[in-house]
């Protein structure tokens, strides 16, 4: 049973002024199902033994959609901004989105969280869940993260304030079983903190990551604690005592159980000036290696100038490839994306910069920053980030990039493209290799939060197929059409007959029947073969049926292909112009 998290148990109680508001009673959560294999794509093996794959996330991206719709709030807000969204997709693909809303209204201002889901081929839902309405507690609360549990089909999410707030702000976590009608009442897990961030590892511990803020001007520390599956929250620990100017901690846990931390540092220089560089520290969650403790820290960055906002993802081999945003090669104040790369506990590569706006000559720099990480099941790695030429950031948009395994980075890819302003993205992938973006923007006036996918795309060989039988033959061969996966990624179809007399198969050897389904990767089309059942058409007459193809999220999605069957007496002198017609699909 995973037990229901509560204040007391987590955190010292606030005050009585300070105790959350109650808007819907609590939902405990369901019994945890058992931990079941998720069921993935099988990789396609070449002759050589290296896995192939199709070209992932330089496809067909679906046009930008308004997840928050917050321009519709009723007429006494003042000033609503949805913003800070994060993305999760869980075990039944759906498309969960979380964020944080500021809404100045009559009686004050109100810090909201929001959800809303999208399932696969439909839309997000036209009015939001608010998990919590923070009027009266705490005005700071945004910037909220979501994970997905797919084993066990568990969101969570955390949320707290990312500014320079005296003392910190409270940081609240709250859970949802998939398919519960709504989130857990959030509890308090520290009183007193800043930018928090959590991952899950894969028994289903939640791992979270925060900055601590002592009191003293500009100084912070990194904590660290962890909810056990079913459990309580653990006492927060620190990641490195000889540090005190940390802050936008990022945390991955790898397949090994690597637990994974990467940080800005400020740096003080002798001129009273500050840089900032890229730390990084690890430790084990099973403790086999370096005793279970926090390794010491290591500078990945290096360089005289600002590096910040780092994000890591891993693969199944537990390779780490990390990212953030990089000064060095630009002007000051502007920045380029860069990368390194490890294997498990292994040496890390040199850092490349990924998104080289800076380097084109004749073009002004850009400000590339913000970059979010995700890895899919194939391991090819996806990388999103906000770049803009204005330094206020208001001509930003969101760009993409995707690298295969043992490949090369792909280049940048716009993928907003609107009349506003776009920042703070963030990515997820689903277990078909699909990217799913979110971000800000603010193209309807105040911002909103837009959401875009990469989705394969549905095409036919065909969209019509005819068989002519004289009224003596009883047997006729079948029709091929082919399927093609025309955008990205893997794309399950099922193609279903609508007549009793029109069969299908998947090869020549399959027993047909009205309904076949498959899995597609971009660079494999598949045969669809459609035959009939002779002895169903009465001599004379024509019949008419479909076949629907319906491959989901896919674009283009669902199609028709429409079978004619045509029984009666054929003239043989004109049987050639006859078949001709057939072939052409009359």
């Amino acid at each position: 049973m995973l037990t229901p998290l509560v204040p007391e148990q987590l955190a010292p109680a606030p005050a009585a002024a300070q105790a959350p508001p109650t808007p819907r009673p609590s939902l405990p959560l369901q019994p945890v199902p058992p931990r079941v294999p998720l069921a993935s794509p099988k990789p396609v093996v070449s002759a050589s033994g290296v896995t192939a794959r199709g070209a992932v996330g330089q496809g067909v991206w679906t046009p930008p959609a308004n997840v928050s719709l917050n321009t519709s709030y009723n007429g006494a807000v003042i000033n609503r901004l949805s913003q800070y969204p994060s993305v999760a997709i869980d075990r039944g693909q759906l498309v969960n989105v979380l964020w944080s809303e500021t809404v100045e209204a009559a009686g004050g201002i109100d810090g909201l969280v929001y959800w809303n889901q999208k399932p696969p081929g439909g839309s997000f839902f036209t009015v939001s869940d608010q998990i919590v309405n923070t009027r009266d507690i705490e005005p700071y609360q945004y910037r909220p993260r979501i994970v997905a549990d797919v084993e066990r089909t568990i969101m969570h999410g955390i949320w707290g304030t990312c500014d320079t707030v005296p003392g910190g702000t409270p940081i609240y976590y709250a859970n949802k079983m998939v398919g519960a009608p709504a989130w857990n009442l959030p509890v308090q897990v520290h009183q007193a903190a800043n930018c928090p961030n959590l991952t899950l590892d894969q028994q289903g511990n939640v791992h979270v990551v925060f900055e601590t803020l002592p009191g003293q001007f500009n100084s912070r520390n990194l904590q660290y604690f962890q909810i056990p599956l079913g459990g309580f929250a653990s006492q927060p620990e620190p990641i490195a005592t000889d540090l005190t100017r940390s802050h936008h901690p990022f945390i991955h846990v790898s397949q090994d159980g690597t637990i994974h931390v990467a940080w800005s540092e400020e740096l003080v220089r002798d001129d009273g000036s500050v840089n900032t560089e890229i730390y990084y520290a690890w430790r084990e969650t099973n403790g086999v290696f370096n005793g279970g403790k926090w390794s010491g820290w290591s500078n990945l960055s290096n360089n005289d100038h600002r590096s910040d906002w780092p994000a890591m993802a891993s693969d199944y081999r537990s390779a780490v490839t990390i990212v953030w945003h990089d000064e060095s090669q630009c002007v000051r104040e502007f920045y380029d994306i860069f990368s390194r790369f490890r294997f498990a506990r292994g040496e890390w590569t040199p850092e490349a910069n990924l998104s080289r706006f800076c380097l084109i000559e004749g073009q002004p720099p850009r400000r590339s920053m913000y970059p979010t990480i995700a890895v899919d099941v194939q391991s090819n790695v996806h990388v999103a980030f906000q770049s803009s030429i204005l330094p206020s950031d208001y001509d930003g948009e969101i760009y993409y990039q995707v690298k295969p395994l043992d490949g090369a980075w792909g280049g940048p890819k716009n993928i907003s493209n609107t009349p506003g302003s776009s920042r703070r993205p963030q990515i997820a992938v689903d277990t078909l290799q699909q990217p799913h973006l979110v971000w800000e923007d603010n193209t309807n006036g105040p911002y909103d939060v837009f959401y875009a996918f990469d989705a394969p795309k549905l095409g036919l060989g065909s969209s019509t197929v005819g068989f002519l039988l004289d009224s003596t033959d009883g047997s006729i061969g079948s029709q091929p059409v082919s399927i093609r996966n025309d955008g990205d990624g893997w794309m399950e179809w099922t193609a279903t007959a609508s007549q009793p007399w029109i069969q299908l198969a998947t090869s020549p050897g399959d027993t047909p029947g009205a309904t076949k389904s498959g899995l597609l990767q971009t660079t494999d089309p598949a045969p669809l073969y459609i035959s009939v059942d002779a002895s169903k058409a009465i001599s004379g007459t024509v019949l008419t049926g479909q076949v629907a193809v319906n491959a989901g999220i896919a674009a283009s999605s669902p199609q028709t292909i429409t079978v004619s069957l045509y029984r009666g007496e054929l003239q043989k002198t004109y049987l050639p112009l006859v078949m001709s017609a057939a072939q052409a699909g009359w």
